[in-house]
């Protein structure tokens, strides 16, 4: 009975962290954005902004927190799932964020403040996740496939 019970356990695990290793992912990286974010406006008692891609590092805290992301998600993410597949579901995250930013394109709010700066902020928020997942796959050194090959041996 005790190993029936530890098999049904270790399929529910598995259940779990199928549903969640994308979202759950993405809650660590936005955790890992803003906890750096914190860090650099502290250590530069807020002379550089974590929030201004002009002026500021939000290009770095972005990359940051996407990388993270990425990460985490590979790891959390279930044996049984090969690497194309875990690209497919981070590329369906890519596309709805990109969908949303179209639709608040073509269907502004009212009063929605519409300038370069948001025009700017809008592509680095659709371009950082698309280039760090690209880098996360084609790195054969540290990407995506080296951490695969790292598994099997």
């Amino acid at each position: 009975m005790n190993d029936i019970a530890k098999e049904i356990l270790k399929q529910l695990l598995t259940l779990v962290r199928l549903i969640v290793f994308i979202p759950l992912g993405g809650v660590i990286g936005l955790l890992a954005k803003t906890l750096l974010a914190v860090v650099v406006e502290a250590f530069t008692f807020g002379r550089v902004s974590s929030e201004n891609y002009w002026t500021g590092c939000a290009i770095y805290v972005s990359i940051f927190g996407w990388f993270a992301a990425y990460y985490s998600a590979y790891l959390i993410k279930p044996k049984f799932i090969p690497p194309k597949v875990f690209i497919f579901g981070c590329c369906l995250v890519i596309g709805i964020i990109i969908f949303s930013a179209i639709n608040m394109i073509n269907n502004p709010t009212v009063g929605f403040p519409w300038s370069i700066e948001t025009a700017t902020e809008m592509f680095f928020v659709n371009a950082i996740p698309i280039g760090v997942l690209i880098w996360f796959v084609k790195d054969k050194k540290n990407g995506l496939y080296a951490l695969e090959e790292a598994k099997k041996n």
